[in-house]
C-alpha cells in the first residue's frame, strides 16, 4: 500500500518452525517524503563527488519553484491513476512534461522570511535591474548568455547552465512544485567577452528594446528585463543561501511559453564545506518549507488545486 518500501529485520524466534538462527526480514511501508529525501541525498553525494573528482567548472545548488505540466502522452489507454514507478519511467525516458519557472505575484513572504533569518541583501555582481539576452551565434545549441546593463551594454557572459542533477518535487495538493538542481556552466572567455562587448546588441528605448545584431553575428533569440532583489541567511554550519527574487518581463522571445510577465524565485548556494549528506536534507527542507509558503497564493491565483479522480471512471 505504499509507493516505497522499508527493509526491516524481523525477529524470528518465536515463529514456529523456523530457527532462531535464520536471518529474516519483512517489508513496511515508506513514509513517502522520507525516502524521496533519502534519495536526493544520496544522488547529490554522487554528483558532489564526481565534480570533485573531474575538476568540472565552478558549480552550483539552484532550487526554483513554479508547476511541472504533464503532456497528454503521459496517460495511456485513459488511465488517469498509474503506479509512481510507472509515471518515472515515462517521465525519464519520454520526458512528457514542461517545467514552467513562475509564482504568484501577491505572495507574502514576511512570515517565512522573518522565521527563516533571511535578511536583505545585494547579489555581488548582480545589479537590481538589467537585461538577460541569449544569442545564438552558429548551430542550434551555440547559444550565450549575456548579462546586459540598462544600456544594453553586455557586462557578462556564459554558457547556458547545464544540469549535472535535477529532482522534482510536486506538491501533494497542487500547490508549488520545487526544482533541484546541482548546476554548471562555463564562462566565456576573456577574448569571447571582449569580442561581444564591442558589438551592438540591443537597441534600449523608453518603449522597447529591439535587436541591432547583424545577422552574420547571431540572432538574438531570448531577451528580458530583470529586477532582482535578494535576501540572505547563514545558518548553524555556516552555509549561505542566498534567495532572490525576480521580476521577469521577456521583451524578445522565440518560443510561445517564454512570453508573459512572471515572478521567480531561487534559492542557490555553492558546493559546501561540510557532511554532504546533513547539507542534502537542510536544502530539501528549506526548499519544503519555501514552497509551502508560496502554495496559498499560487493555488488562489493560478487555480492549480487537485480536484478528485473519479475511481469508478477507471
Amino acid at each position: 500500500n505504499a509507493t516505497d518500501l522499508v527493509v526491516a529485520r524481523v525477529n524470528t524466534t518465536s515463529f514456529p518452525g523456523v530457527p532462531s538462527s535464520t536471518e529474516c526480514y519483512t517489508l513496511t511501508g515508506a513514509v513517502a517524503d522520507l525516502a524521496l529525501r533519502a534519495r536526493y541525498s544520496k544522488a547529490l553525494q554522487w554528483c558532489v563527488m564526481n565534480v570533485v573528482n573531474l575538476n568540472l567548472p565552478p558549480s552550483e545548488f539552484a532550487v526554483d519553484f513554479g508547476k511541472m505540466v504533464f503532456k497528454p502522452a503521459v496517460i495511456r489507454k485513459q488511465r488517469k491513476i498509474v503506479s509512481g514507478w510507472t509515471l518515472q519511467q515515462r517521465a525519464q525516458i519520454e520526458a512528457p512534461f514542461t517545467w514552467v519557472s513562475t509564482t504568484s505575484a501577491n505572495a507574502d513572504l514576511a512570515n517565512f522570511l522573518e522565521k527563516e533569518g533571511f535578511k536583505p541583501a545585494q547579489v555581488r555582481g548582480t545589479p537590481p535591474k538589467y537585461f538577460d539576452c541569449h544569442v545564438r551565434r552558429g548551430g542550434r545549441n551555440d547559444v550565450i548568455c549575456l548579462e546586459m546593463d540598462e544600456s544594453g551594454k553586455a557586462q557578462t557572459g556564459n554558457m547556458p547552465w547545464y544540469a549535472l542533477q535535477a529532482a522534482h518535487v510536486l506538491h501533494k495538493t497542487g500547490g508549488q512544485d520545487a526544482r533541484l538542481q546541482f548546476r554548471t556552466r562555463i564562462p566565456l572567455t576573456p577574448q569571447e567577452l571582449n569580442a561581444v562587448r564591442s558589438m551592438s546588441i540591443l537597441k534600449v528605448t523608453a518603449d522597447e528594446v529591439t535587436s541591432v545584431l547583424p545577422a552574420e553575428m547571431g540572432q538574438v533569440v531570448y531577451t528580458s528585463e530583470n529586477e532582482v532583489t535578494a535576501w540572505e541567511k547563514r545558518n548553524e554550519k555556516g552555509i549561505v543561501y542566498t534567495l532572490k527574487q525576480i521580476k521577469r518581463s521577456p521583451m524578445i522571445v522565440s518560443k510561445a511559453e517564454e512570453e508573459g510577465d512572471r515572478v521567480e524565485y531561487v534559492i542557490s548556494t555553492g558546493i559546501p564545506q561540510c557532511d554532504h549528506n546533513w547539507f542534502a536534507n537542510d536544502l530539501y527542507d528549506l526548499s519544503s518549507r519555501f514552497a509551502e509558503a508560496l502554495s496559498p497564493s499560487f493555488v488562489a491565483e493560478f487555480g492549480t488545486e487537485v480536484k478528485p479522480v473519479d475511481l469508478d471512471a477507471e
